[in-house]
């Protein structure tokens, strides 16, 4: 199977998952977020953005978050107030964090030399059980859960492309890089 093929069957099943969400409302911290947030409804705010904590009006919180508030005034300036599009927008996220954990989990399979049409359906296995486990809803399915999806895509792409340096780097990695963790130097050593 190719990956692209993989790809999409994440992102089909997830949206399939989570279409349901689509159509709730704003609820909880949504209020705070979104509705009450003056912070995401203009364009020339977004650098004003990125020196307040994410709750402006609230109770004082150490939540330092200016790219969930960024996705917020990109939602803000193409859906104002409406929920859906949020909500689409959680799901988005969620379907690109499950493509780079399946990225990773191939990634760090095949590090172990096995075979990649094995690797490549144990990845996408991992990665769909990942993906519409019911421990993920809450992330998912309320717009301020947004945070969840987006440090699991950027964690699992970093967690990719530190793996793919570290294999492809070996011990001829620049100094200024860090060591690789104990995992990967593990998985590189030849038999």
């Amino acid at each position: 199977m190719k990956k692209i093929w993989a790809a999409l069957i994440l992102i089909v099943v997830v949206f399939i998952s989570y279409a349901p969400a689509v159509r709730n409302g704003f609820v909880w911290d949504d209020t705070a977020l979104v509705l009450r947030d003056p912070l995401i409804r203009s364009w020339r705010l977004i650098p004003e953005g990125f020196n307040h904590f994410l709750f402006v009006d609230a109770t004082a919180s150490d939540f330092y978050r200016p790219i969930q508030r960024l996705i917020y005034t990109i939602d803000y300036a193409a859906f104002a107030f409406r929920p859906g599009p949020y909500h689409l927008t959680s799901v988005l996220w969620h379907s690109l964090a499950a493509i780079a954990l399946l990225f990773f989990a191939e990634e760090l399979l095949l590090s172990f030399g096995l075979e990649r049409g094995r690797c490549r359906l144990m990845a996408l296995v991992a990665a769909l059980v990942w993906a519409i486990h019911p421990v993920q809803s809450a992330a998912v399915a309320y717009v301020s859960g947004v945070a969840d999806p987006l440090a699991a895509t950027f964690g699992f792409l970093g967690l990719f492309l530190l793996l793919r340096a570290s294999l492809t780097l070996g011990p001829r990695r620049p100094r200024s890089a860090p060591p690789p963790p104990r995992l990967f130097q593990r998985a590189r050593r030849q038999p």
